[in-house]
């Protein structure tokens, strides 16, 4: 047997973790939907158990981890795998979400708890409504949120022409009213 040939028959390195966080994020990146979807699916339960853990109440925790993972889908372009591990990459956009968290956990320190259902939700729609400020007119978006985008201009502009109509409807009505007191 030939060295080829022993190197043929060796298997190909399973693929780490990291690496699959890794790719994730990347596809993040490129603004890939699904890749937030399989992020969240494998690092989920850990950055949730570190949210838990810092954060005063479940409300906080879950409303920082939501933060944070939309900050991994908007900056997915900074991340450099070659520089450092995708989870403490996470777990600093965490903590810049979460006051009582200082920065990445140590390895083994965090719990892994299995995050609600709801809160992929609360990602899913908090990205898409990002998506729609991102991609069409702020003003859209914030209506979207039920919020007007500029209330005090378009209500003074709307309020100013119902004015204008209101009083020309009064002279109008005014006018038939005169008119038909002095042909009577």
């Amino acid at each position: 047997m030939t060295p080829s040939d022993t190197t043929a028959k060796r298997k190909p390195e399973p693929r780490r973790r990291d690496d699959d966080i890794a790719a994730a994020i990347l596809a993040c990146g490129r603004d890939e939907r699904p890749a937030l979807q399989a992020l969240f699916k494998l690092t989920g339960p850990r950055l949730y158990g570190v949210a838990l853990q810092a954060a005063q109440n479940r409300a906080e925790a879950e409303q920082s981890v939501v933060q944070a993972y939309l900050a991994a889908f908007n900056e997915a372009q900074t991340f450099e795998p070659g520089k450092g591990d995708a989870m403490s990459w996470l777990e600093g956009l965490l903590a810049r979400h979460l006051p009582g968290l200082t920065g990445p956990a140590k390895p083994g320190s965090a719990k892994v708890v299995e995050p609600p259902a709801e809160l992929w939700q609360k990602l899913d729609i908090a990205l898409g409504l990002k998506r729609l400020d991102r991609h069409i007119k702020p003003g859209v978006a914030a209506q979207a949120r039920g919020r007007d985008p500029m209330p005090n201009a378009n209500d003074r502009s709307i309020e100013r022409q119902l004015r204008f109509w209101r009083t020309l409807a009064a002279i109008a009505v005014i006018g038939f009213v005169a008119a038909a007191a002095t042909a009577t």
